[in-house]
């Protein structure tokens, strides 16, 4: 998923629950540095429902107050 972190955000990695972080086999994180664009991969373990996992995701991640970017049937902006 593409997340546009606020302006002045300094926490750009997020810190998960154990709900979903046990979940979650690898994270990947790249970026556009200077637009505050980030791009958050996840890689679900075996066994755990994917669909499940990125809904508990999107809600964890709409909590921080991030904007998702119209891109992957996710954004709205």
């Amino acid at each position: 998923m593409k997340i546009v972190l606020k302006r002045n955000e300094r926490n750009w990695l997020e810190k998960l629950p154990a709900s979903i972080k046990d979940a979650i086999n690898h994270k990947l994180y790249y970026g556009h540095f200077f637009c505050h664009v980030f791009h958050q991969g996840y890689v679900v373990k075996k066994g755990y429902d994917p669909v499940q996992v990125k809904e508990q995701l999107l809600a964890f991640i709409q909590r921080r107050g991030v904007k998702f970017s119209a891109e992957k049937n996710v954004g709205n902006i």
